[in-house]
């Protein structure tokens, strides 16, 4: 406050008015930002919550196979009594994503008719899906088999890196904002068969299958994937209404989580629109109501 009262001493009263005023705005302006920033950081929360919890349900039916008391031989070891030794491809139809030239656009719109293409940058290691890696083709028609919707799932089958962290990476796609989207050639898409896609891609984020992604990759600077390969993957596949019990408890999850996803990209449209107009002062603070961007810190 000393230091306000110094700063102003010298100003007329016109003067004065104006500097508060100003200082005043630019309170509000970075209140406006913290509580949208907060708000983005909440939903991120909620939905890291909703990942562990649907994936420990996951390892605790079919990986440590806590619930059940009769168990069989079988090329795994013991598994329950009623599940089946299978592998990935005996469940699943696979194909690579487009395989694209460097006339891909990684700005959005600079074309009108230009599809957005899933990407490696679209995979969080580990698994999960990212709206920030968005890169857009455009070409004049595009064969259904490259074609993604909401729901699907993609395994990352190229990595940049030796480390090998993203490679075998599954994402479920959350809702999109435009009809018409393509994968690149460094996702795969895995369309299964009487198996829900919500108990592929927990499967697939399981630390069994990730160690085996990295040890079947091949390259030397960067890493590949191949379809055969995770095809070839081995694993206990549960009865079927254990699966569908499985997938009705986690859909309302990943429900969820494709919500966050959409509302957050919403909210950083928001911040990244509205800031410099906010700073050039076209548009006032005053005009917009922060009641509903209210936040708390829990979760």
């Amino acid at each position: 406050m000393a230091l306000l009262f110094l700063d102003l001493t010298g100003m007329t009263s016109m003067r004065k008015l104006s500097f508060c005023r100003q200082s005043k705005n630019k309170k509000k302006i970075a209140t406006f930002l913290d509580n949208l920033d907060r708000k983005i950081e909440c939903n991120n929360r909620i939905s890291q919550l909703l990942e562990r919890a649907a994936q420990t349900l996951f390892n605790h039916w079919f990986v440590d196979f806590d619930p059940y008391e009769d168990f069989e031989e079988s090329e795994l070891g013991e598994i329950p009594t009623g599940f089946e030794f299978v592998e990935v491809d005996d469940l699943v139809w696979s194909g690579r994503g487009y395989s694209y030239t460097s006339e891909y656009l990684d700005k959005e719109n600079e074309i009108e008719e230009s599809y957005p293409m899933i990407n490696l940058k679209n995979v969080k290691e580990g698994g999960g899906f990212r709206t920030d890696g968005y890169k857009f083709y455009t070409e004049e028609s595009m064969k259904d088999r490259y074609m993604i919707e909401e729901g699907d799932l993609v395994v990352a089958i190229t990595d940049l890196t030796q480390e090998g962290g993203l490679i075998g990476s599954p994402a479920l796609i959350p809702e999109l904002e435009e009809e018409r989207n393509i994968i690149s050639q460094d996702v795969a898409k895995i369309v299964p068969e009487n198996v829900p896609r919500e108990f592929l891609y927990h499967l697939f984020k399981t630390e069994r299958f990730q160690e085996y992604s990295k040890s079947v990759a091949t390259g030397t600077t960067v890493l590949h994937l191949s379809l055969t390969a995770i095809g070839e993957f081995q694993f206990a596949l549960p009865p079927e209404e254990k699966l569908n019990e499985f997938a009705q408890r986690v859909r309302s999850m990943h429900s969820k989580k494709s919500n966050i996803i959409q509302e957050n990209s919403r909210l950083r449209r928001l911040r990244d629109t509205l800031l410099p107009k906010l700073m050039s002062g076209e548009i006032r603070i005053n005009d917009i109501n922060l009641d509903d961007l209210q936040v708390s810190n829990e979760v």
